[in-house]
């Protein structure tokens, strides 16, 4: 049986390189035509962001909300959790309106300032990492030096972590940092794993109220692209905030410490990661959209390693269809927009792969 990591890595080879070849150069040009940032952009984007989850933190604490329990864990315990976040939501979209209406901040902040605060986000979620892993292992090994207690009801021997803690001081630091150090640390009184999808899901509406209001700026109106994609993307995180409580039972919750990997998640990729079909994918390839599903396929089959060519049967026959369907796309397409299609085709030359085909 080939690791499942095979799988992951075709993903991100097939997907990632594929881009690669054209992105990396543009990316590359784009950066030497930038100046450098001045350090008080940098200093000034920290603070926001700083401000910004310890608004949050505020809002949370006294916006009224109900108070539910959550899922059992492997210790027997049960944390408690205050659910508002859609009060939160709500409180910090106003004043951000109230702050671009009064001319207190400009409506398409977040799209002048993108890099510096994606740069502050970054920063913030290693930071945050750091002193978790630091906090973690400390409290751990206190933990570790006490008389053991009973084996908890649910667990079968006392095995290293269950319920989140205790005697795994030897865990390798690296794991620590990726994984997390402990299952729900908290920080001030506040669960930082279940506040942290908070200024994710929040931080994404914002960046994509920032670009729709540059969006309407820049072309004098709201396309009907822009805003089927604000009305879906916005629904989305209401009703993240509606089941909010659902969150108490999920995996992440109740299983996954909370290091890097989910705090990276959390500060950096929801929000920016989630927001990025702004800056246009079919910039890159004409029919990047198949690429896309041969990027999946490519990771179903992987696990199949030299176990047979027949289990590459679906990947194969879909690169033949897409292939064959993006030619007669484009032919259509030329047909239909003639001049407009002849000028995207000039901008774009690539059909699905930038850099190869």
């Amino acid at each position: 049986m080939v690791p499942w990591g095979v799988g992951y890595a075709a993903l991100w080879v097939t997907a990632g390189g594929a881009v690669a070849a054209d992105a990396l150069p543009r990316l590359a040009a784009g950066l030497a035509a930038t100046p450098p940032l001045p350090p008080e952009r940098i200093v000034t984007a920290a603070a926001a962001v700083v401000a910004y989850v310890v608004g949050l933190v505020a809002l949370g604490a006294a916006l009224p909300g109900r108070v539910v329990q959550g899922t059992r864990l492997a210790d027997g315990s049960r944390l408690t959790y205050k659910v508002n976040g859609l009060a939160v939501a709500a409180a910090t979209v106003a004043a951000a309106a109230a702050a671009v209406a009064g001319g207190v901040l400009p409506g398409d902040l977040l799209v002048t300032h993108y890099l510096p605060v994606l740069a502050a986000a970054n920063g913030l979620a290693v930071a945050l990492t750091v002193y978790l892993v630091v906090g973690g292992r400390f409290r751990r090994r206190l933990v570790a030096g006490r008389p053991r207690r009973p084996t908890p009801a649910g667990c079968a021997a006392p095995p290293p972590g269950c319920g989140g803690g205790g005697a795994d001081g030897d865990r390798p630091l690296w794991r620590d940092v990726v994984l997390g150090a402990e299952l729900n640390p908290h920080v001030g009184g506040v669960d930082v794993k279940f506040f942290s999808y908070r200024p994710a899901m929040i931080g994404w509406l914002l960046l994509n109220l920032s670009f729709v209001y540059a969006h309407v700026v820049q072309t004098g109106g709201l396309s009907a692209r822009m805003g089927l994609y604000q009305a879906l993307s916005a629904t989305y995180i209401i009703d993240y905030f509606l089941h909010e409580a659902a969150m108490t039972s999920t995996w992440d919750i109740i299983a996954e410490r909370f290091g890097l990997m989910l705090i990276w998640g959390d500060y950096v990729f929801i929000p920016f990661g989630f927001s990025v079909q702004l800056c246009g994918w079919w910039g890159l390839a004409r029919h990047i959209n198949y690429t896309g599903d041969l990027a999946v396929a490519a990771a179903l089959v992987a696990p199949v390693g030299a176990g047979g060519a027949g289990g590459y049967f679906y990947f194969v026959y879909l690169l033949l269809l897409v292939v064959h369907r993006e030619r007669r796309d484009d032919r259509r397409c030329a047909a239909k927009y003639e001049r407009d299609w002849a000028d995207y085709c000039r901008r774009v030359p690539w059909h699905m792969v930038p850099g190869v085909y």
